[in-house]
């Protein structure tokens, strides 16, 4: 056990130090290191999905399938446990505080050294941050932790492209232009359609994984080409809550929560069951199932604020998403593209519309045809006046 220890913190020696070369700050002496063995990755990520999504994560993955996000008849957690065990070589664990390196790598192999110095990023961010806990409290929205994670992941691949740069150029000290033209290029390589590596695993489970690579690295290096480290340090001073913040940097958005005036809903012989705020990355999945890449991302760009319910009843279950959008003509074209997407993935959706807002009705061919309540005007009303955040900015 302690030369598996020994050979860990040998293997971490090369990384915090080409960590600190490029970040400038040092990898804290006092952190956690430990090896994991391979039997016990799948566990650690069973654990760790009862952390985060506590008794609700088999309802969540009903309201996407209710949704038309993943396939029916998917066995949800299996296919998430496999593909992110697919993944796994090393990992900070915000929860104790540990490095971790999975047992039997090679910490020559320079793919590792080259995650080792990723991992120790999120190390770092922890010493900012209370990761763990704002991980918890945003857990059941999709669009808040993605928000979060989006920050997180987009710095780590940042120093961990500008390492690998640093290795390729053997130390040399590059003019600032210079070096930020070569990560444009780099860079560039994270806007192309990575879905292809994991060809087995269901979509929308990839596309989750790959945003917060992909839109992170970019909206942190706008940062980091503005002002250096001190602007991504800034970064950190207000939290993204929503992915509109990300998407859109410049523009004014409070991340608004329609949740207190959907959950008013009620709907005859139909329980609430769970609920889930998709944002913007949300609707741009949705809306490039069923237009093509310009239109849906224009579609999407006016969100102003969601909420998914899922309800059950005897007769079946029923989907209800309430949205609402930047100006009327937002709210048409969002409307547009979402009976586009019912029709193609054989929804049957139902839009109740007012200014800028709409409830959208969903079910597959068997589901209920549920009856509108007189309230459902008035909670259409409401969700035009709503300003509640959707999480602390911090």
């Amino acid at each position: 056990m302690f030369l598996g220890l020994l050979l860990t913190l040998v293997a971490l020696k090369e990384p915090a130090r080409v960590l600190e070369l490029v970040r400038g700050v040092p990898v804290p002496s006092d952190l956690k290191v430990e090896t994991l063995p391979r039997d016990r990755i799948r566990p650690f990520l069973e654990e760790a999905i009862r952390d985060s999504y506590g008794d609700k994560f088999d309802a969540l993955a009903e309201l996407y399938q209710a949704l038309g996000l993943l396939p029916a008849g998917l066995d949800a957690k299996k296919a998430l446990l496999d593909l992110y065990q697919g993944q796994v070589a090393a990992f900070y664990n915000p929860k104790d505080h540990t490095m971790k390196l999975i047992e039997g790598m090679d910490p020559d192999q320079p793919f590792l050294q080259v995650i080792l110095v990723h991992e120790l990023t999120h190390a770092l961010q922890d010493r900012r941050l209370p990761l763990y806990k704002l991980m918890m409290e945003r857990a059941l929205s999709r669009d808040n932790t993605l928000a979060l994670q989006t920050l997180l992941e987009g710095e780590a691949v940042l120093v961990m492209t500008m390492a690998s740069m640093q290795a390729a150029e053997g130390g040399k000290d590059l003019d600032p232009n210079e070096r930020n033209d070569i990560l444009e290029k780099s860079l560039s390589l994270y806007s192309q359609d990575l879905s292809g590596l994991v060809p087995d695993a269901p979509k929308f489970f990839v596309n989750d994984l790959l945003i917060p690579y992909q839109v992170g690295v970019r909206y942190v290096f706008e940062a980091y080409k503005s002002g250096g480290w001190k602007a991504v340090d800034a970064l950190y001073q207000h939290i993204p809550c929503c992915m509109e913040q990300i998407l859109h940097p410049h523009a004014l958005t409070g991340c608004p929560s329609l949740k207190s005036a959907a959950l008013r809903l009620k709907l005859k012989g139909l329980a609430p069951v769970v609920t889930d705020s998709l944002g913007e990355s949300g609707f741009d999945y949705v809306f490039n199932a069923a237009l093509d890449r310009p239109k849906a991302e224009a579609a999407s760009a006016g969100w102003d604020g969601d909420l998914a319910a899922l309800y059950k009843g005897k007769e079946g279950r029923l989907a209800v998403w309430f949205t609402r959008w930047d100006f009327p003509h937002d709210r048409e074209e969002a409307v547009a593209a979402m009976l586009e997407y019912g029709r193609k993935g054989g929804l049957k959706v139902r839009p109740v519309v007012n200014g800028r807002s709409a409830v959208f009705f969903i079910t597959d061919a068997a589901g209920p045809a549920a009856g509108l309540p007189g309230t459902l005007f008035d909670i259409i009303r409401t969700l035009e006046e709503s300003h509640e955040q959707s999480c602390a900015e911090r």
